[in-house]
C-alpha cells in the first residue's frame, strides 16, 4: 500500500499495516512534525509484505496523492507498542507510529545542508532486507541520520529561593534515542509518563524538571534470523539506544499548595520509588524536600526562540532547529578540515504526540480504553544550568498531547 506512516520502519518483525493519514488539526508551527514542516516526500510505498514494494514504488506522485486514506486496525497486538496517555479527564490507548516524510527530511537536510554532527544509524545492515522495512529505509540503504550531542557540564549554582520535591537515582539503560531523531537525553513525553504514575497516586498535578550528570551511552540491540523461506536472511533488531546517568527530577506542585500538601506526595515518594525511568532501571533513589543545589545538566525548552525565528519567510521548524544545532565552524583550507570554533547545546526532543485519527474503541485496545494511532512531536531544547525555565508541564490540544514549558509562548 501507499502509506505517510510506518509501523514496521524499525523493525521488520511487526506485522502491522502502514497508516495513510494526516494529524486530525493543526499544529503550532514551532514544533516539528509532518503538519508543520515541508517534506519533499509525503507518501512512500509501505507495503505488509516486501514482495508486493515493487509494485507500489511504480506509482507517480498524483497517483500516490490519490490514494484513499487508510487507518488500520490493531493487527499485531503483541509487537505494536501501547501506550496509556492521560485526556479529558480520562485515558486514551495510543501507538506511536513514525513519519517517513519527517525522518526522511531530517536526513536529507543533515547531508545536504552538511550540518555536523551528524550519526549514521544501520537499522538493517542487509541489503536483501531493506524492502521489508518500506521504501523510505530502502531509499536510505538501511540507515537513518540522527543528531547527536555529548552532555555539556556547568559549575555548581547558587541555592535555588524556592524548595521542591526533589528525586535522585541512577538510571541504567534508559532509551535516549527519542523518537529516533536524536542521541542524547530521553524523551520528555517518557520523563512526563514517569511523572504522571505519581500524579495519579497522589492525585495532584505537577510540573517537572530533569536533570543528568555522569551520562554514558550504550546500544541496545541484537541479531535475529527471518526463518521464512529458503534462505535465513540475519537481520538486526534495533529498538533504540541506551545510556546510563545519574539523573534529578525536581516536582513542582500548583501555585498555593499547602506544606501539608507537599508532605503527602513527599511520603509517596519516599514509599513508593520509581523502579523504572525512561524504559532504565533506577538504582540509589531517594526523595526529599529541599532547595536545588547542585550541578546537574537540565532540558530546557527552546520553542519560544522557534517561534520568534519563524517570523521569517520560507523557512520551517526544522530549518530553525537545524541552523541552532549544528556546531559553528569553517573548513580549513588547507586540510580540507572543518574545524570547530563554537560548539552549540541545543538539539531536538520528542515533546508530545499528535493524533492521526479521533480516539475509538478498537479489539486489542490496551485495558478496553479508547485507541488512537498517533505520530510523535519534536521540540527543540537546551543544555542548561537550573533555572526557573527548566520546568515542562504537559498540555492538552486538540491535536494531542505536548509537554512544554510553563512559560508564556502562544499556543
Amino acid at each position: 500500500m501507499i502509506g505517510t506512516h510506518a509501523p514496521k520502519l524499525f523493525s521488520s518483525k511487526v506485522k502491522q499495516s502502514a497508516l495513510n493519514a494526516d494529524i486530525i488539526a493543526e499544529v503550532p508551527k514551532y514544533y516539528i512534525c509532518s503538519r508543520t514542516i515541508s517534506m519533499r516526500k509525503k507518501y512512500w510505498a509501505l507495503p505488509l509484505s516486501a514482495a508486493e514494494i515493487g509494485i507500489y514504488r511504480e506509482m507517480a506522485k498524483f497517483e500516490r496523492e490519490n490514494q484513499p486514506k487508510k487507518v488500520p486496525s490493531i493487527e499485531d497486538p503483541r509487537l505494536v507498542k501501547q501506550l496509556l496517555m492521560p485526556f479529558k479527564k480520562s485515558y486514551v490507548s495510543v501507538s506511536p507510529v513514525p513519519s517517513c516524510g519527517v525522518l526522511h527530511e531530517i536526513s536529507q537536510r543533515g547531508f545536504e545542508n552538511k550540518i555536523f554532527p551528524l550519526y549514521r544509524r544501520i537499522i538493517q545492515p542487509t541489503i536483501a532486507a531493506w524492502s521489508s522495512h518500506g521504501e523510505m529505509l530502502l531509499e536510505q540503504k538501511g540507515k537513518i541520520a540522527l543528531l547527536i550531542k555529548s552532555l555539556r557540564h556547568f559549575t555548581k549554582n547558587k541555592k535555588s529561593i524556592s524548595e521542591y520535591l526533589t528525586i535522585r537515582c541512577r538510571v541504567e539503560k534508559m532509551n535516549v534515542s527519542s523518537g529516533m531523531t536524536t542521541v542524547l537525553f530521553p524523551s520528555i513525553t517518557a520523563i512526563g509518563g514517569a511523572v504522571h504514575t505519581i500524579e495519579r497516586a497522589v492525585n495532584k498535578k505537577l510540573d517537572f524538571a530533569v536533570g543528568f550528570k555522569n551520562l554514558g551511552f550504550t546500544t541496545s540491540g541484537g541479531l535475529g534470523n527471518a526463518l521464512k523461506g529458503k534462505k535465513v536472511i540475519p537481520q538486526l533488531i534495533l529498538d533504540e539506544i541506551t545510556a546510563t546517568a545519574d539523573i534529578i527530577i525536581l516536582l513542582k506542585l500548583e501555585r498555593g499548595a499547602s506544606e501539608e500538601e507537599k508532605q503527602e506526595v513527599l511520603r509517596y515518594l519516599q514509599n513508593n520509588p520509581l523502579s523504572r525511568i525512561a524504559g532504565g532501571t533506577t538504582w540509589e533513589y531517594s526523595a526529599y524536600l529541599a532547595k536545588y543545589d547542585d550541578n546537574y545538566t537540565f532540558i530546557v525548552d527552546r520553542s519560544k526562540d522557534v517561534e520568534k525565528e519563524l517570523e521569517q519567510e520560507g523557512i520551517d521548524a526544522l530549518d530553525v532547529a537545524f541552523d541552532k544545532y549544528k556546531n559553528k565552524g569553517k573548513i580549513n583550507e588547507k586540510t580540507g578540515v572543518f574545524e570547530i570554533t563554537e560548539k552549540t547545546s541545543m538539539i531536538i526532543n520528542h515533546t508530545g504526540y499528535a493524533f492521526l485519527e479521533k480516539p475509538r474503541i478498537r479489539t486489542n485496545a490496551r485495558n478496553n480504553y479508547p485507541h488512537a494511532w498517533v505520530e510523535p512531536v519534536f521540540s527543540l531544547v537546551e543544555q542548561e544550568k537550573f533555572s526557573k525555565r527548566v520546568f515542562w508541564t504537559r498540555k492538552e490540544k486538540k491535536f494531542g498531547v505536548v509537554f512544554r514549558s510553563p512559560l508564556n509562548i502562544s499556543g
